[in-house]
C-alpha cells in the first residue's frame, strides 16, 4: 500500500523504491528470523513491521510460539492503519 501511495505523491521512482524497500525489508524478516529470535521473541514483529499481520505471520508464530500471535497481528494491523496517515503527513512536510 505504501509503494502506490509513495508514488502518487512523490512520484513513479519513489514509489518503486518504497515497494522495493518494503518487499526487501519482508524478505530480510523471513530469512534472518531464526538468529532474530534469539535476541528476542518480539524482534521478528518489530523487523516484520505490517507484514507481521499476514504474510511473515506464519513464520513468526511457527519461531514465536503462538502465543506471540495476536501481539504480530495486533502490530501489523496498527501499523497499517498508521502509515497511509504518516506518509500523507510526510508528505505535507515537504511542500
Amino acid at each position: 500500500m505504501a509503494g502506490p501511495l509513495v508514488g502518487q505523491l512523490f512520484g513513479v521512482e519513489f514509489g518503486a523504491s518504497s515497494f522495493s524497500v518494503n518487499f526487501l525489508r519482508e524478505l530480510l524478516t523471513i530469512v534472518t528470523i531464526s538468529f532474530t529470535t534469539r535476541i528476542s521473541k518480539y524482534a521478528p514483529i518489530a523487523f516484520g513491521g505490517a507484514t507481521s499481520m499476514d504474510t511473515t505471520l506464519p513464520i513468526i508464530v511457527q519461531y514465536c510460539g503462538s502465543e506471540e500471535l495476536i501481539t504480530a497481528f495486533a502490530s501489523g494491523f496498527i501499523l497499517s492503519l498508521i502509515a497511509p496517515f504518516t506518509i500523507t503527513t510526510i508528505a505535507t512536510l515537504n511542500t
